[in-house]
């Protein structure tokens, strides 16, 4: 008699939309584009100041790292580099639980600029490879290598790495905002 009752609406969640800037060299265009499409909900925009998230390269001619949540690889045109010698260990950290890196082929390039606050997630031998800088309201994750210099775009753990960064990017916004 009372038919009000007798459904039950759902409405199917939807991850919160992630608004990406890219300001890669051409070198990286590619990679950015599949960034882009992999990544959940991901919205492309030419703001840099209100993307949820940017991806840039570094180039050391413009040492100027981009303000927010940030993924930076570092770009070496010289591409003459040794491949790197020695272990390849990961740090016990949450973005990197459970990735294999042992496969994982680095030349030697060009270096980021390391604060001694940053944590290091990636080493091989005594080269920090990936590591997390974090400030006050913004995390970067920086690959402290050339990766068109590696075989890291064939390793499963680079894409599993940046999308959990996406994800804590998205967390970043839920605490901040208080938005759901």
């Amino acid at each position: 008699r009372f038919t009000l009752d007798d459904t039950l609406p759902l409405v199917a969640p939807k991850p919160k939309s992630l608004s990406l800037f890219t300001a890669t060299s051409p070198a990286f265009a590619d990679l950015t584009a599949k960034l882009l499409r992999s990544l959940d909900a991901a919205v492309p925009t030419n703001d840099a100041t209100s993307a949820d998230l940017s991806i840039t390269s570094y180039d050391p001619l413009d040492p100027v790292l981009p303000p927010g949540n940030s993924i930076i690889f570092v770009e070496d045109s010289t591409r003459t580099g040794a491949y790197l010698k020695g272990g390849i260990v990961a740090e016990p950290h949450p973005l990197m639980d459970g990735l294999n890196w042992q496969s994982l082929l680095v030349r030697e390039t060009i270096e980021l600029d390391r604060l001694s606050t940053d944590t290091v997630l990636l080493w091989q031998d005594k080269r920090p490879l990936i590591f997390l800088r974090e400030k006050p309201g913004s995390r970067q994750l920086c690959f402290n290598f050339d990766l068109r210099l590696s075989n890291a775009l064939n390793q499963p753990a680079f894409i599993v790495l940046l999308h959990r960064f996406a994800d804590l990017a998205r967390h970043v916004y839920f605490t901040e905002t208080g938005e759901p």
